[in-house]
């Protein structure tokens, strides 16, 4: 049972994040703002993880410096405030399945990031390295398609098991045409981008402040903050603040509860154990969680471009990942097995890819 538990744990992990993307689209079509969702989610989280981290780490964790408090404050700005913010606005466009699709571009974002940092090395001549910068090129090429091109409508399913209201499945899809589409496209990528680029800086933090739920906490109040007065500033309206007992309170308390507190920490375990490989192969699932579960409640209707740009840019992912598992076995295998591990480790924190 426990040599199954972390595969396990990673498809479990993956069906979340589908549901996630699910559940917001829902909450943005009842009316839930992305402000409020942002701003509520992280202070939930805020409030589940610091009593988690002092009751785990109290003993272990460094103090902290102005120079650590300045890069998690920036941290959470990238990967959380930027990232959150662009990523629900597209969500907010398209569909949870288009978002999940083109949030298997993290991997090729980080790796052309952490080369531009030096951080990475690509040869053209090593079939690594090829490998790594085809995955790349695919999963762009794959992107392009996906954004770009619409081509027939695919038949749905018969009967939607859930409607949100009347509206969701027939005046949705018109209102997606083919600018809101790119539009909607061009900001999940932005978020995207931005969280390539967090996990890019946090390969530095992570070595200065090796507590990673002490720091998971932190950048979770910062974002907290930041989030909060940009919703203040761009959000005044007070009933856009005020909840009930609907789909938008459901959906902030999964987000916050289940993804930004469980899911999260769950995932840094399974990459301890088992390393950032071994977790990046399962992020497909979140497509195929969201694209059945909007197909199956929802009654969503999927362009034939949009399921071929989707197949590619997956392609483009598992070649990548295929060039990063071999060029880790290699490193390996030249070092005392005694510092696998630590090897292991070294890579974690720009190999991770979390829509």
């Amino acid at each position: 049972m426990k040599a199954w538990f972390p595969s396990v744990s990673m498809v479990g992990q993956q069906v979340a994040f589908g549901i996630s993307n699910v559940l917001c689209k829902a909450a943005f079509e009842s009316g839930l703002n992305f402000y409020t969702l942002i701003v509520y989610r992280q202070i939930l989280a805020t409030l589940l993880l610091f009593p988690a981290a002092y009751l785990v780490e109290r003993k272990s964790r460094p103090s902290l410096t102005k120079r650590l408090n300045l890069q998690l404050f920036l941290l959470a700005l990238c990967g959380i405030t930027i990232q959150q913010n662009a990523y629900f606005r597209g969500l907010s466009y398209t569909t949870a399945t288009a978002a999940s699709a083109l949030g298997n571009l993290c991997p090729a974002f980080t790796f052309v990031l952490a080369i531009i940092f030096r951080m990475e090395r690509a040869s053209l001549k090593s079939p690594l390295g090829q490998a790594k910068i085809l995955g790349t090129l695919i999963s762009l090429g794959g992107a392009m398609i996906f954004i770009f091109y619409k081509g027939y409508l695919l038949p749905p399913l018969r009967i939607p098991f859930i409607k949100i209201d009347h509206h969701y499945s027939i005046s949705t899809r018109s209102r997606h045409g083919v600018g809101e589409w790119v539009k909607g496209a061009f900001f999940v990528v932005l978020g995207i981008a931005a969280w390539s680029l967090f996990l890019i800086f946090q390969a530095t933090v992570c070595k200065a402040y090796p507590a990673p739920l002490s720091m998971t906490a932190w950048i979770s109040l910062f974002a907290t903050l930041q989030s909060l007065a940009v919703g203040l500033i761009l959000e005044r309206r007070s009933a856009a603040w005020r909840l009930s007992w609907d789909v938008k309170l459901w959906t902030i308390l999964y987000t916050g509860i289940v993804i930004s507190a469980i899911v999260y920490y769950a995932q840094m375990w399974c990459i301890v154990k088992k390393g950032p490989v071994f977790a990046a192969m399962f992020y497909p699932v979140i497509l195929i969680s969201a694209a059945l579960l909007s197909a199956i409640l929802f009654l969503e209707r999927l362009h034939l471009g949009s399921l071929i740009g989707a197949c590619v840019i997956v392609i483009g992912f598992y070649c990548i990942l295929w060039g990063k598992k071999d060029e880790c076995r290699h490193r390996t295998s030249l070092e005392d097995p005694n510092h696998n591990l630590q090897a292991i480790e070294e890579l974690t924190p720009k190999e991770i890819a979390t829509p």
